[in-house]
């Protein structure tokens, strides 16, 4: 029952937001549902985990997962079902999903800092820095970076590694209207880096080149 509603929902909200990469969402020819545990198997791709060191001591491992398309759809139909939406409901929280990602690039960051752990990462105090790298060179900053609240749809995609001993963070970088390189490489689906530093130590996160779901006009 929950596939068949999944499909139904997907489909009506496909034809609604103008989805161009049909088949990143069905596997086959037919449409048919995609099941759940398919769905949370492709977002391994936007799930890293990198560590930071200091000679041989770790002073960070970072858990970082980015909102592709894919994972805002999984999210979005995990709080539709956990909220007991109807299908109207449903499709425009799917549709708005979307809609956000062409406006901003959110990462959920899961923090073991060892290094300044008293300070918070988004603070000027923070030794920790985060920017993302273009394929251009051009280096693109956060708006905010902020502790943020666990939710059933974000503990489930992290498993395991939600842990009490771990702070959750959201970093958000704008793209509409703040940086027009940034905006032309979210259109291309070019990949790009995250870069994380610290004093004495600097580590790139890549992500590849993503299909976006939403149908938009071409960068020039």
């Amino acid at each position: 029952m929950k596939s068949r509603l999944l499909n139904f929902l997907l489909i009506l909200t496909l034809g609604e937001v103008q989805v161009f990469a049909y088949h990143s969402l069905f596997p086959t020819e037919v449409p048919q549902a995609v099941c759940k545990k398919q769905s949370k198997k492709k977002l391994n791709t936007w799930k890293k985990r990198e560590r930071l060191y200091k000679g041989f001591e770790t002073v960070a491992i970072f858990d970082v997962l980015k909102c592709s398309d894919e994972v805002s759809m999984f999210m979005s139909y995990e709080r539709a079902m956990l909220e007991g939406m109807d299908k109207e409901t449903a499709k425009k929280s799917m549709c708005e999903a979307l809609a956000d990602n062409q406006k901003e690039l959110i990462f959920y960051m899961l923090a073991d800092v060892r290094e300044g752990r008293d300070l918070a990462l988004g603070k000027d105090k923070s030794p920790w820095r985060f920017w993302l790298k273009l394929n251009d060179g051009t280096q693109v900053l956060p708006s905010n970076i902020n502790e943020t609240m666990w939710t059933p749809e974000l503990s489930e995609i992290f498993g395991k590694k939600h842990s009490p001993f771990k702070v959750l963070h959201k970093i958000t970088f704008p793209v509409s209207g703040s940086n027009e390189n940034f905006e032309h490489a979210r259109l291309r689906s070019e990949p790009l880096q995250m870069v994380v530093r610290s004093t004495g130590c600097e580590k790139s996160i890549n992500w590849p080149a993503e299909t976006r779901l939403v149908k938009r006009e071409k960068a020039a």
